[in-house]
């Protein structure tokens, strides 16, 4: 329903306007709420105002009056344009008392509060600038998806309360906080609007001729009351604000906003956990407090309350699109070089929606800040060649491109796997900025024709959505790696920053001698990624052939024996031992041309692994580690490899520090929520996933995965919710089929139906596996249990290239109390707790 004076959208039941508290469908009774809106003329779209301010659309109206998007044509920026209402604008006591106020809020510089600038007058009309935030309003979110997670609740309040405190340190309090004053823009972040505009407009704190200042249903009970209002007050509207997302509705009612108030007043709000069984005993409690009628018995600051929300027992948020096999064992987990991309699905709304980055309990940056200055995107390159045949070489110059830029200091580049997830973004700069946490971003195509390469680049500044350079290279293609240098050269010169001379040096010993050299090790590692997803030998023999002709060419090409490594490595997973000599060989040779490739350490750690020589297998891995601190897939290796190991703790911040190097990569934070499954951490493991499963809707293993966090925390119906979703994507293939009955007999027995479970594991063929095991433990089945347990913890790594049945998973698995106090179980717990403590003792400092 909209309001007839400042024409915002209600709900069809609601008797009064949420934003301005007129009454809908009759007039304002006398001594209600006073409504501040009476729209001024529209400013069309093109026309310019103040002599500097291009009108570019109306995007909202409301008790100041209309709101417009504008470019400032003499800063070059898009800025939010407020027009003051004539009403209003004739009292120029309120204009006066509203600059004063202005003057405070204005001194307000923080992320989460919407930048105030200039007031200003342009032919007796008072206007208002402000920083444009390209999102959608709490309020409209909200109505469009109803209840929002626990854990993404907290997110946004988390945010909010930063805000506040910001300016109530400043002695700036907001009195009408509310949904439709708070933001929520593309990345996810929320920024609150319109400090101090209340007080200003209405003259005090009072509630002069029984105008009250605020919103009914966002009112704190000594505002309605008409007493000064003070920070508390704003602590008690964020906390209907909490309630409001957490239960889908907010905690009163009333047929007229006099209703309204009298209940903030006098009556007990229902617990929210009685509306969403998803709530905490905690967050229950900490929503309560926050809507205590005595304002003595909230939180008494902002930062009080941020302290509380940030003590909360709930898991951090995580991120985003891929289609990586979960199953595949560790080698293909760690290498990952050219791995395809996976379309992108949703990326804002996913964001903007479900919350906050993976391993980031506190608020995302905003790429507008110096932080996210440092960052910069390189996507992928368009092929623009007349034969349409040379993605593979195009893609490998955008790696070299990518790798070189890595060099500057103290640029901050995004990882690979998230860039290619905009390939095919229709997303402006801004956008894809934001998605990326990226500043910068480098874009463009390359055409090659005959001998001659062109590559065409922009640089765009995600800040203002526009770009700020671009040129074009050409030379001969005998000459690419020269090419990607200028352009790397040139980049960091635009950027204001330097390429590190002694980084620049360890990155040109990558490059082949020739372009024909680099073209066979692009084709050995297009068919080695083909070999890895079919196993057909005619795809190995050709990755091999084209590894060992780059060899060849240039004998000391590291890169092609690190290939062929990689290579050997993906064989050895699929066949069996015979292939770990060669695996060896390989990357010694690699190592030996260049002693700093990561890479190849990741690799000579990984064979060491394979060959149980864990004291030569840590050397390596530390090594790479100190060789690529900062590089996703080096991190990501890492923490595969402690994961595989059993150090799930220390694995566990190396996925999340991965994820946050490669934003848009879904695999670190699956990973992550696996560590938290055996650390016992099952709420965290949880947020997780249903973070991955927002934007990846299409990987059944998620859902299944999800499903047993929901098993282990004894919730069926939810698990089931999950499974059935499972079967609606899963491919029909036998691995996916048995993957689904051994979740379904999870299911059964965690209900007692111990025939249904038995008779679903009939035909199961796969060895040691979790979920079986647990069935067996859940229907009393102890020798069974046992015999699972003995045999994973005995050849699980031989079958899967991980160590089945660790120390931490055996210790913290609730599940296994049915065998806890049996003679075999604590045989089998002293065994894994010794493996334990010897990895801890090598790899613990990592």
């Amino acid at each position: 329903m909209e309001c007839p004076r400042c024409h915002k959208e209600n709900d069809e039941d609601s008797r009064y306007c949420a934003s301005c508290g007129t009454t809908l469908g009759g007039e304002l009774p006398a001594g209600g709420t006073l409504t501040l809106f009476a729209p001024p003329d529209k400013f069309a779209t093109g026309s310019f105002f103040a002599g500097r301010y291009r009108i570019i659309e109306e995007i909202g109206h409301g008790g100041m009056g209309n709101v417009y998007k504008a470019f400032d044509t003499k800063v070059g920026e898009k800025i939010a344009l407020k027009i003051i209402r004539p009403e209003i604008a004739r009292d120029r006591t309120s204009i006066e008392r509203f600059r004063n106020e202005l003057k405070l809020a204005r001194q307000i510089t923080h992320p989460h509060v919407c930048r105030v600038f200039d007031l200003g007058e342009d032919a007796g009309t008072p206007f208002l600038t402000m920083e444009f935030v390209p999102g959608e309003n709490l309020a409209l979110m909200l109505r469009m998806t109803g209840a929002l997670p626990p854990e993404t609740a907290v997110g946004y309040a988390r945010q909010i309360a930063q805000g506040l405190a910001a300016a109530h340190r400043l002695g700036v309090i907001h009195r009408d906080l509310k949904p439709h004053n708070v933001l929520i823009d593309e990345s996810g972040t929320a920024k609150i609007m319109d400090f101090g505009i209340a007080r200003s407009v209405l003259g005090g704190t009072s509630a002069d001729d029984g105008k009250m200042i605020g919103t009914p249903d966002y009112m704190a009970p000594e505002q309605a009351a008409g007493n000064p209002a003070d920070a508390r007050a704003d602590i008690y509207a964020l906390g209907v604000i909490l309630y409001e997302m957490v239960a889908g509705r907010r905690p009163f009612a009333g047929d007229t906003p006099r209703d309204l108030v009298l209940k903030h007043r006098t009556e007990p709000p229902r617990p929210p956990l009685e509306l969403n069984d998803r709530v905490s005993v905690g967050l229950n409690e900490l929503i309560l407090k926050c809507l205590a009628k005595d304002p003595a018995d909230r939180y008494q600051t902002a930062d009080e309350l941020l302290a509380a929300l940030d003590g909360l027992a709930l898991a951090p948020s995580a991120a985003i699109p891929g289609t990586r096999d979960r199953r595949r064992p560790i080698g293909r987990r760690m290498i990952g070089i050219g791995m395809a991309a996976a379309a992108l699905l949703l990326i804002a709304a996913a964001v903007v929606f479900h919350g906050l980055p993976i391993g980031a309990p506190k608020s995302p940056p905003d790429p507008l800040e110096a932080e996210a200055f440092k960052r910069l995107a390189v996507l992928p390159l368009a092929n623009k060649s007349p034969q349409r045949d040379q993605d593979w070489f195009v893609e490998g110059l955008t790696d070299d491109i990518r790798t070189k830029l890595g060099a500057a200091d103290p640029i901050q580049m995004i990882a690979k796997m998230s860039c290619e997830q905009m390939r095919d973004s229709a997303k402006g700069l801004r956008a894809k900025g934001i998605a990326l946490q990226a500043r910068h971003i480098l874009y463009g195509d390359c055409s090659i024709e005959g001998n001659k390469l062109r590559v065409y680049v922009f640089l765009g500044d995600a800040a203002t959505d526009n770009e700020s350079w671009n040129k074009s290279f050409e030379d001969s293609l005998d000459n690419f790696s020269k090419v990607t240098d200028r352009i790397a050269s040139e980049v960091a010169q635009q950027l204001r920053v330097q390429l590190s001379p002694d980084r620049m040096q360890g990155i040109k010993r990558r490059d082949p001698v020739n372009v024909e050299a680099y073209r066979s090790f692009l084709l050995g590692q297009l068919y080695e990624r083909q070999y890895r997803h079919d196993a057909n030998e005619a795809n190995y023999l050709k990755s091999e052939q084209s590894y060992l002709r780059a060899t060849e060419l240039d004998p000391r090409y590291a890169l092609a024996y690190c290939g062929l490594g990689n290579l050997a490595e993906a064989q050895y997973v699929k066949t069996g031992p015979q292939s770990l000599a060669l695996m060896r060989r390989r990357f010694q040779q690699a190592l030996d041309l260049d002693s700093h490739l990561a890479e190849a350490q990741i690799g000579l750690g990984l064979t060491c692994l394979y060959a149980d020589d864990p004291e030569q297998a840590s050397r390596f891995i530390r090594s790479a580690l100190a060789s690529g601190a900062d590089n996703a897939d080096v991190v990501y290796g890492v923490g595969a490899f402690l994961r595989s190991v059993g150090l799930y703790d220390r694995a566990l911040v190396h996925f999340l520090k991965a994820a946050e190097l490669d934003r848009l990569n879904p695999t670190p934070g699956f990973n992550a929520a696996s560590c938290c499954w055996y650390l016992g951490r099952y709420d965290e493991a949880e947020a997780l996933l249903r973070k991955v499963i927002a934007i990846e809707p299409g990987n059944y293993k998620n859902y299944l995965n999800l499903a047993r966090q929901m098993l282990m925390l004894s919730k069926p119906e939810e698990a089931e919710k999950e499974i059935a979703l499972a079967d609606k994507v899963a491919p029909a293939v036998p691995a996916a089929a048995s993957f689904i009955h051994r979740h379904l007999a999870w299911l059964a027995a965690v209900r007692g139906e111990k025939d249904k479970a038995l008779a679903l594991l009939k035909d199961e063929k796969t060895k040691f596996r979790y979920e079986v095991t647990n069935v067996y433990c859940l229907l009393g089945l102890t020798d069974e249990a046992l015999v699972q347990m003995e045999n994973g913890y005995r050849s699980g790594f031989q079958e899967f290239k991980d160590f089945q049945y660790t120390f931490l998973y055996l210790e913290r698995n609730p599940l296994l109390k049915l065998v806890r106090d049996d003679p075999r179980f604590l045989r089998l717990l002293a065994q894994a707790r010794t493996d334990y403590e010897r990895w801890t003792r090598l790899c613990g400092d990592l």
